[in-house]
C-alpha cells in the first residue's frame, strides 16, 4: 500500500568490520575463524574540521587481543554506499572530488603487535591551500587488517576507519519519498521506504519503526541506516514476521540528525 502521509578492491575473506554499514559504532573487534587473530579498532569514525591548507590530526588505537603476535597494516581506501545499503571500498581517488584519500595519512601503518599489545597511531588529514573551499563533506578512509608475522593467508579480521571533513557550515535534510508496505505472505508484512537527502550535509540516519494494532504497538523497533551524502538516496527494506491477520498501522520516522524528524505512515492488510 502506498505511504499515506510524509511528515577494496581488496579482497578480504572473513569478517569485514565497516563503520559505514554499522553506523558508525566507536569500535571494533574481529576474530578471525580458524586462526587465533584478533583486531579491535578504535574510534571507527573520525570526524575533521579541517579547511584548505589546514593539518589536523586524530588518535586510533588498535589491540591485538589474540595469542600470537601479527602485523597491523592500515591500507588507504575510497568508499561508496549503494542504494541498498551495501558498501563497496574503492580505490582511492575513485570518489573523486569527494575524496581526501591524496591527504590522509596513517602512521605507522605497518606495525606488529604483541599478544594483548596496544598500540596508539596517528591519523593526519594534511590539506594543500589548493584544496576545495566548497561547504561539502569529503570523505575517505584505511583498511586496517590484521596478518600473521610470517607466513601468507587470503584472510584475517579487518576493519574500516572511516574519515568525514566537513569544509563550511552544510545543512542537514532528509526526506521520505517512498513508503509502501506490503503482506507478501500469511503473517508476514516487508516495509520499504526510500529516503533523500537533499541537503549538504551527510547524514547517518536511524529508522524507528512502530506497527500497531487496535492501538496496540506489536512492532516498535530501531535501526541504523547507512551514511547518505548530499543528493544520495538509501532503501531501508525491513521484514516482519509472526503477525496475526488484520488491519495495522504503519509508522516508519527517521532521524537524519538535523533540527527535526521526518515521519511517514501507511496501513497494511495483513492475510
Amino acid at each position: 500500500m502506498q505511504h499515506n502521509g510524509v511528515r577494496l578492491v581488496r579482497r578480504v575473506a572473513i569478517a569485514l568490520g565497516s563503520a559505514i554499514a554499522l553506523g558508525g559504532v566507536p569500535a571494533l573487534a574481529q576474530i578471525a575463524p580458524g586462526t587465533s587473530l584478533s583486531l579491535t579498532v578504535a574510534p571507527l569514525v573520525v570526524e575533521f574540521r579541517a579547511a584548505a591548507g589546514d593539518t589536523e590530526n586524530a588518535t586510533v588505537t588498535v589491540h591485538n587481543g589474540g595469542a600470537q603476535p601479527e602485523r597491523i597494516i592500515a591500507l588507504r581506501m575510497d568508499w561508496r554506499v549503494a542504494a541498498d545499503g551495501s558498501v563497496r571500498v574503492e580505490q582511492p581517488g575513485t570518489e573523486g572530488n569527494a575524496s581526501i584519500s591524496d591527504y590522509l595519512r596513517m602512521e605507522p601503518d605497518d606495525v606488529v603487535l604483541a599478544p594483548g599489545e596496544t598500540r596508539q597511531v596517528q591519523l593526519t588529514l594534511d590539506l594543500p591551500p589548493t584544496f576545495s573551499t566548497a561547504t561539502a563533506v569529503y570523505h575517505s578512509g584505511f583498511l586496517v587488517r590484521a596478518v600473521p608475522v610470517s607466513g601468507h593467508v587470503d584472510f584475517g579480521p579487518a576493519a574500516t576507519v572511516v574519515a568525514y571533513d566537513t569544509i563550511g557550515t552544510p545543512v542537514a535534510h532528509a526526506k521520505i519519498t517512498q513508503l509502501h508496505v506490503s503482506s507478501p505472505a500469511a503473517g508476514t508484512a516487508l516495509l520499504s521506504a526510500r529516503l533523500l537527502n537533499d541537503g549538504t550535509a551527510y547524514a547517518r540516519p536511524t529508522g524507528h519503526l512502530v506497527v500497531r494494532r487496535d492501538d496496540r504497538i506489536v512492532v516498535d523497533e530501531t535501526d541504523g541506516i547507512p551514511v547518505l551524502f548530499s543528493g544520495e538516496s538509501r532503501v531501508y527494506n525491513k521484514a516482519l514476521s509472526g503477525l496475526s491477520p488484520g488491519a495495522y498501522d504503519v509508522s516508519f520516522t527517521v532521524d537524519y540528525g538535523g533540527p527535526t524528524l521526518i515521519e511517514g505512515t501507511t496501513e497494511v492488510q495483513v492475510r
